[in-house]
């Protein structure tokens, strides 16, 4: 099962022994085969099945609510777009990286013994899940759970499913046919627009700004870091702007660490490499009064778990040295 609802051939089956065989540098971890494995043969690093259940129990007396929401990050709104979406207003949210690797288990176990009265679950249209198979195979288990609960005396459609991909829109009265957003789209959209970021000063010197793509760290569920450093998870590397970064240093930024997805593992196929053009060019204009040291590009995969907050370390020790060198004199 495991490698037949893998997205990426990363799970094969061995022609002359039989064996499953896994090649990590194809794993993208979305986990579908966890989800999916009947025997519990796999385990995984993110999100299993205690720290999704510690985090549920945790989380119902925090929001004191019977709901709960489970959104893949690639279609998850904010709370208000929630509540017009499933017409709810108090709900436990749950944001995980797709809703594929929610294994059937989970949905029980917060039903009973937890509690929760209804799950609503927001998965991406299924062409455009990024994880290729993630929306269609929770699609199919969730009328499978349906149907099982209502045998088991439980009301019609307890888990409810709803397929949202966040687009982007073009204002015409404002588009001054540039054409940048056709050079730049992978899948020929014509329509993009780039977003704005905004950055937040830090009380705690040097603040550190970390800009990183929601594909390539899968953070754990209670990630906390240090007062000083501040991280805009986005959807894609490709998304940052040069005038993002220029504003951030104007604002008081001391560095700023980009992290992207390898450019083999890019979910939008070209945004990693153009993250990494955007970064070297934006570098040697730094260079010339004397920030380029301040800008940091990264390549990190989720399958290399602590890969991100070494990198993040290293930068920040290295910003601090600098930082203090500067206060010195």
């Amino acid at each position: 099962m495991c490698s037949s609802v893998c997205p990426f051939d990363a799970i094969k089956r061995d022609p002359e022994t039989g064996k499953l065989l896994l090649e990590i540098e194809k794993c993208q971890v979305c986990a579908i085969c966890y989800s999916s494995c009947p025997a519990k043969a796999i385990k995984i690093i993110y999100y299993d099945i205690n720290s999704l259940t510690r985090y549920l129990e945790n989380a119902k007396e925090e929001y004191k609510s019977d709901s709960l929401v489970i959104m893949c990050k690639g279609s998850a709104p904010d709370f208000a777009d929630v509540e017009k979406l499933f017409g709810i207003s108090n709900f436990i949210p749950l944001s995980i990286p797709c809703v594929g690797r929610i294994p059937p288990e989970l949905l029980l176990k917060a039903i009973s013994p937890m509690g929760i009265k209804m799950i609503y679950i927001l998965a991406c249209d299924e062409n455009y899940c990024r994880f290729e198979r993630g929306s269609s195979i929770t699609g199919r288990r969730i009328t499978a759970l349906n149907i099982l609960l209502e045998q088991l005396g439980y009301a019609k459609k307890l888990i409810k499913l709803k397929q949202h991909s966040l687009k982007v829109k073009a204002d015409r009265n404002k588009c001054i046919s540039c054409g940048n957003c056709v050079f730049y789209c992978p899948y020929d959209a014509a329509k993009l627009e780039q977003g704005t970021a905004t950055f937040a000063k830090e009380k705690k010197k040097p603040n550190i700004l970390v800009l990183r793509c929601q594909w390539s760290v899968f953070p754990k569920l209670d990630e906390e870091f240090d007062s000083n450093v501040h991280v805009i998870d986005m959807p894609c590397a490709a998304r940052v702007d040069p005038l993002h970064i220029v504003e951030a240093f104007r604002q008081g930024i001391d560095g700023i660490l980009i992290a992207a997805c390898p450019e083999e593992d890019c979910k939008s196929k070209v945004g990693s490499k153009e993250a990494r053009r955007l970064t070297t060019a934006l570098k040697k204009t730094l260079s010339q009064i004397g920030l380029e040291e301040r800008l940091h590009f990264c390549s990190i995969a989720p399958r290399y778990p602590e890969s991100f907050y070494e990198e993040l370390r290293q930068f920040k020790v290295r910003i601090e040295n600098t930082y203090s060198k500067e206060v010195r004199h």
